[in-house]
């Protein structure tokens, strides 16, 4: 790799770890409605580059730890969203009793797919125990998604696979 190279990949890394830098920042200090909106912004993070010379680099490694530390916060904050109580609902008069499933649980199921695989566990998890319908149609298909060993670990016990399966049959 010559030199204009690999200063230009650690010119990128460097831009990426400040990048994740930011987004675990505001993750840690906002509220349940800001995350959501932080969330997004782990669609638009680069993907760290996978050539050897690349991975040997003291950057690349510095950077890899935060990202792991980032998807690792996003994941708990995808959980937290799902855990809360939003049973109060929004007032929607084209449904019945003026009440509606409200927002926050269905955009927090959707930021699951910006999470590596290695990460989904948790929030699908969650997200199969909410009680509303649309977020567990989503945790289905990400489990769908998993790969076969991941599926039958430890992360998704006897108890959450059988009712993905009662749920993937209504």
């Amino acid at each position: 790799m010559n030199a204009n190279r690999l200063q230009n990949t650690i010119t990128e890394l460097a831009k990426m770890k400040r990048m994740a830098l930011l987004i675990i920042k505001a993750l840690e200090s906002e509220d349940l409605y800001d995350k959501l909106d932080t969330l997004d912004r782990l669609n638009r993070l680069p993907e760290l580059p996978t050539d050897s010379v690349s991975c040997e680099l003291r950057e690349y490694k510095e950077t890899r730890d935060i990202y792991k530390r980032l998807y690792t916060i996003a994941a708990r904050s995808i959980m937290e969203v799902l855990n809360s109580n939003f049973f109060l609902g929004a007032h929607d008069p084209s449904h019945s009793f003026n009440y509606s499933d409200p927002r926050e649980p269905i955009r927090a199921a959707e930021k699951i797919q910006y999470l590596p695989k290695a990460y989904m566990g948790g929030p699908i998890r969650a997200a199969v125990t909410s009680p509303y319908p649309a977020v567990n149609k989503m945790a289905v298909e990400f489990y769908d998604e998993l790969p076969q060993e991941m599926k039958f670990s430890s992360t998704f016990p006897d108890e959450v696979r059988k009712k993905i399966r009662t749920l993937r049959s209504k």
